[in-house]
């Protein structure tokens, strides 16, 4: 690495997409809600997507996973820095 750290919260876009789409059609509650994604996003406040964010996507119907792409790609694009979440 060598450089400084970015004040934002840095994500792998194609890891979070997938879990992300993956928790959006689950269609088993108890299965979606222990998932790493959802716990994650109900515990760390610097997560970019809140959670209930994932669970109106969920109440949404969202099955396409070009949207779940293009939210991750907006959140980690415009993650605001540690501390202003």
């Amino acid at each position: 690495m060598g450089a400084a750290l970015s004040p934002y919260v840095h994500y792998d876009g194609e890891a979070l997409t997938a879990d992300l789409y993956a928790f959006v059609t689950e269609p088993r509650a108890t299965v979606r809600n222990a998932m790493p994604i959802a716990e994650e996003a109900r515990d760390s406040p610097r997560f970019p997507i809140p959670f209930e964010v994932m669970e109106t996507m969920v109440l949404d119907g969202v099955e396409d996973s070009q949207g779940v792409a293009d939210l991750v790609d907006y959140a980690t694009r415009f993650a605001p820095p540690e501390g202003e979440r």
